[in-house]
């Protein structure tokens, strides 16, 4: 991808399209429910109270639900603290910039598709089918993480293919303190390193982890305990070994147990195939990582359709990615898909 190519029209196309979209529903429910309908009820709440105080003892969150929810949900900083920052530290501003962090995530992420696609000579009208994602239709009202988070991610792997590792080093750190599990995205790029017998970049790259590391050791200091280490059932149940979680839904019979075992078994087989089609694109690694890890979902993350589709988003994303590109380098019958390798070429951290 050229440093100097120009962002493709159809990204602007699809940004604007989708910021009207959004503009148009949200002024209906403010309308007609305020802006307390975006916190109605889930995580956005505790989104909410941390971003309320981001730097506080976890008070706000302990009195929402039991104590062991406050560091779980410390540990995930990043946008509630960009909330507050853009709020200017005032706690009744941070409803407003936790939507509009929401709502830039649901934006930029058909316009960096459109623009990543473009850069990799596939057509950059292809971004429009993350718009068809499930998962980020269904939390279009309500200030989730996981648009802030892929859109960050996508920038992470803009910057990697125009050679800017410094930006995607810092991008990828600050998607583990959006959400720790965005560590998994280190292991492609660590890998990528071993492979081209570099072990020096190989722990740059997991030194990516750092800063959520002296975060998490400040959320023990301040809050009582380590994010990853929270005793509540939100984290406890979250993550299991791979399979248990699918297993324990099935035999329980949680509500949406059919559905929610296909999505997952679906979204895993055409992550991988996508990623394996599109073998040399730098966000095909992340579409393998991102597939496998659903199945390491525990019951608590399968439980309802809703939460499942949400935590699908990200691998879906970055699979039909893989898909556009994968499906224009096979036909073009392209003999250099090699080039399109995160290659030694580009500039070293």
């Amino acid at each position: 991808m050229s440093a100097r190519r120009p962002i493709p029209t159809i990204a602007w196309i699809l940004a604007g399209g989708t910021a009207l979209a959004l503009v148009a529903l949200d002024v209906q429910l403010l309308r007609d429910h305020g802006v307390q309908w975006f916190f109605r009820a889930g995580d956005p709440v505790f989104y909410r109270a941390v971003a309320r105080a981001p730097f506080g003892n976890g008070h706000s969150v302990a009195a929402l639900a039991e104590a062991g929810e406050a560091p779980y949900r410390y540990g995930r900083i990043g946008m509630p603290l960009l909330a507050w920052l853009l709020g200017l530290g005032r706690p009744g501003a941070v409803e407003w910039t936790l939507g509009a962090l929401h709502q830039l995530g649901l934006v930029a992420i058909p316009f960096l598709a459109a623009t990543l696609l473009d850069g990799y000579g596939a057509p950059a009208i292809g971004g429009a089918a993350v718009l068809a994602v499930p998962g980020l239709l269904a939390i279009y009202d309500r200030p989730y993480v996981e648009p802030f988070l892929i859109a960050i991610l996508l920038l992470a792997v803009i910057a990697l293919t125009k050679g800017r590792r410094r930006w995607a080093w810092c991008l990828v750190a600050a998607a583990i303190l959006t959400k720790e599990t965005a560590a998994i995205a280190l292991v492609p790029l660590i890998w990528h390193e071993l492979r081209m017998r570099k072990p020096r970049e190989a722990a740059v790259w997991a030194g990516a982890v750092m800063p959520y590391a002296v975060w998490a050791g400040w959320v023990r200091v301040r809050v009582g305990e380590f994010p990853f280490l929270a005793k509540t059932p939100a984290r406890a149940g979250a993550l299991a070994f791979p399979g248990v979680g699918i297993h324990d839904v099935l035999v329980q019979k949680s509500p949406d147990h059919v559905i929610v075992v296909v999505m997952v078994l679906a979204t895993i087989a055409i992550g991988l195939a996508a990623a394996w089609t599109a073998r040399p694109f730098v966000g095909a690694g992340f579409a393998a990582v991102f597939a496998l890890f659903a199945a390491c979902f525990g019951a608590n993350a399968l439980r309802y359709e809703g939460d499942t589709l949400r935590l699908l988003a990200l691998p879906q994303v970055f699979a039909l990615l893989c898909l556009v590109v994968g499906w224009s380098a096979l036909r073009a019958e392209r003999p250099d898909r090699a080039d399109l390798a995160l290659s030694a070429r580009n500039t070293d951290l």
